[in-house]
């Protein structure tokens, strides 16, 4: 899911603004779901995982590990910013 849109442009053309970041998910089992942020910036992004918007987490306090630095960011309320640099990512499980 990303924040990119259509807008009408003229009347005439479609002008596509797409977000420089976007986010993947996927269920792995045991209440928790696996999220990977992607930056297509060229500088670093803090990106906002909020719990709500990602299907498959039913928790609004969720604990959080990121997968790729070995480390658990503790208990999260309702979301949590990750700073990813440019052409980067984070990967994150939350559940």
């Amino acid at each position: 899911f990303t924040d990119a849109f259509i807008e009408q442009s003229n009347g005439k053309e479609e002008v596509v603004t797409a977000s420089s970041w976007q986010l993947l998910y996927k269920p792995v089992g045991n209440d928790k779901v696996a999220v990977l942020a992607m930056n297509s910036d060229t500088t670093t992004q803090a990106i906002d995982v909020t719990f709500a918007d990602v299907p498959g987490v039913s928790c609004s306090s969720c604990a959080v590990r990121d997968i790729w630095n070995h480390k658990d960011l503790g208990e999260q309320k309702d979301k949590i910013s990750v700073n990813v640099e440019g052409h980067d990512a984070a990967f994150l499980i939350i559940g």
